[in-house]
């Protein structure tokens, strides 16, 4: 996070939306049929959209901090794909 100029933070929010939505499900704390149940489905959708959103503006800024087109950023979004451009970004010169 601190290459591409970003707060570590960001990655927080996604993980409290998985843990929001796997504590109160998983230990039957909230029903999703109900109103709690909704609320915590919403807010935790919302924190995995915004860790989302995130994951796609740090592939664009890591690249651009690598000294490459942003463009490359798209194929650090594609599984398998990106296992070659991590490589290709830290030893490329």
């Amino acid at each position: 996070m601190r290459a591409a100029k970003m707060s570590g933070a960001w990655p927080l929010l996604g993980i409290i939306g998985y843990l929001a939505v796997g504590v109160s499900f998983g230990n039957q704390m909230v029903h999703p049929a109900s109103v709690a149940g909704l609320i915590v489905v919403g807010l935790a959708s919302v924190l995995i959209l915004i860790t989302g959103v995130m994951w796609f503006v740090w592939c664009f800024k890591i690249c651009i901090a690598r000294q490459r087109s942003g463009w490359l950023g798209l194929l650090l979004l594609i599984p398998g794909v990106n296992l070659v451009m991590f490589t290709y970004l830290a030893f490329a010169d």
